[in-house]
């Protein structure tokens, strides 16, 4: 760590700031938004970074659900007690580097995109809501799982779009 810049210097202090994170954001969030907001200090560095969250997956405070973490009832109540230790100007650069993270934890959460094999082929399921209820509910018999993939795929990216186009294509009569 470069002792000249950030605050965060121990990894207890790298621990709590990953608690005040995750309790703060409203889903589970890709290891690379999280590192977006981590890193925000300065003086964390990518190793301590990784040995404090696997750290804090096995003590149970956090989860791993396929590299998405989410903070557990445990974490968030241990991060609470604790986050008071960290210094106010690294929680006001986390709360600001939080907001694109926060924006895109919002968004993956209200778009559904999954896939199941039947008997007739791959069952594609796509779903898009507003966070009160869904918008759109699409499903499909589709070839194989490679284009089941591709279509989830293709759907996250563009959800909203394909939402606006669809319905533009249903209202044309």
């Amino acid at each position: 760590m470069d002792e000249g810049f950030g605050f965060i210097r121990e990894k207890l202090d790298i621990k709590i700031l990953i608690l005040y994170i995750l309790a703060r954001l409203p889903g589970p969030v890709d290891r690379d938004g999280l590192e977006d907001v981590v890193f925000c200090d300065g003086a964390v560095d990518y190793f301590s970074f990784s040995e404090c969250l696997s750290e804090l997956v096995a003590t149970g405070h956090i989860t791993d659900n396929d590299d998405r973490y989410e903070i557990t009832p445990l974490g968030r109540d241990d991060g609470a007690v604790m986050e008071s230790s960290l210094p106010v100007s690294v929680r006001a650069r986390a709360d600001m580097a939080m907001l694109p993270v926060a924006d895109r934890v919002s968004r993956e959460a209200m778009i559904r995109a999954d896939h199941e094999q039947t008997d007739s082929g791959c069952m594609v399921h796509l779903s898009l809501s507003d966070g009160k209820g869904e918008l759109l509910e699409l499903s499909a018999v589709v070839g194989n799982e490679d284009q089941a993939k591709r279509m989830e795929r293709n759907f996250r990216w563009n959800a909203e779009e394909l939402y606006m186009r669809i319905m533009s294509l249903l209202e044309e009569g």
